[in-house]
């Protein structure tokens, strides 16, 4: 009987820094992020770097690899029936292996694992009050900081031009970006001083994440 994924944690990690457990929980984090993620079964067991065995179900298909690291063979069982038995060179070959034959079976694209694993912060300040607002990033260089930019610019009208580290904008505008910049899970920090609040907005995002703010 397959166990659960908890079952699987609490049985197999007995040391969190190893490769194998990383790599299994870093395609577990990818599946987690796919389409039709409900619907996946993906569970490891990992007998003290001598052993993996990953139980993987999705479309109707039940597939289990038993990677032997000892003697360097991955073995894959599809729905009980013997599928392949292949030698690697090396640990990270055969984690490799198993990750693209999984890839393999949901179609998981080459650009998709691009968009979810390319991760940049993200670090928007306004500052408003009475007189000049002012929109300020100062990784406005690089890419998904510059499109979120652009977005906003788009979105709101601000009428930015050439995306730079500062840009003036009106005053009115501040709160509805506020409100739109946390509805992306980007944490709020707001500082007062006389007149005048410092709104500072901190996170991450993937180009994944942006794909999906545009949908």
């Amino acid at each position: 009987m397959i166990k659960n994924w908890n079952e699987f944690i609490r049985e197999s990690v007995t040391n969190p820094d190893s490769y194998l457990d990383m790599r299994m929980q870093e395609i577990k984090d990818l599946l987690d992020n796919s389409e039709n993620s409900e619907a996946l079964i993906y569970e490891w067991e990992n007998k003290n770097d001598h052993e993996l065995y990953v139980n993987f179900s999705a479309n109707g298909m039940n597939v289990r690899y038993e990677y032997d690291i000892d003697d360097m063979q991955v073995t894959k069982i599809a729905n009980d029936v013997h599928d392949f038995t292949e030698e690697v060179e090396s640990m990270e070959a055969g984690v490799e292996m198993i990750e693209q034959d999984i890839h393999s079976i949901l179609g998981i694209s080459e650009r998709f694992l691009n968009e979810s694993k390319y991760e940049e912060s993200i670090s928007i300040t306004i500052e408003a009050g009475e007189g000049n607002s002012f929109l300020k990033n100062r990784s406005a260089n690089l890419e998904i900081n510059r499109k979120l930019m652009r977005l906003l610019d788009k979105k709101f009208s601000l009428n930015l031009g050439d995306i730079s580290e500062k840009h003036k904008i009106e005053g009115s505008k501040v709160s509805d970006i506020s409100k739109f910049l946390t509805s992306l899970g980007l944490k709020k920090d707001e500082v007062k001083s006389g007149d005048r609040v410092r709104l500072t907005f901190k996170g991450n995002m993937t180009l994944k994440d942006f794909k999906k703010i545009k949908e």
